[in-house]
């Protein structure tokens, strides 16, 4: 589950900017969550045609994840560890 919250969270996004194209996840995944996206031909071509030269991110916490039933933080934490199911 790990893996795949990075997935979506970093690699979805960034790599349709850096590499021009959407991961080879990125199907499987639309199809599991009825997700459905129109494609034109030549859309591809833009996307790999429009990458960036430089790609950067703010890194502000870390977290993790966890299965077991979590108590929220106090003061500053934002979300310093997500339950998933």
């Amino acid at each position: 589950m790990s893996q795949k919250s990075m997935y979506i969270g970093n690699y979805y996004c960034g790599d349709v900017h850096v590499r021009g194209a959407y991961p080879a996840f990125v199907r499987r995944y639309w199809k599991e969550n009825d997700i459905e996206i129109h494609m034109e031909k030549e859309d591809e071509a833009i996307l790999k045609a429009g990458k960036v030269d430089f790609y950067t991110f703010s890194y502000y916490m870390s977290s993790c994840l966890s299965h077991e039933v979590l108590t929220s933080g106090k003061g500053n934490v934002f979300a310093g560890a997500l339950q998933i199911n």
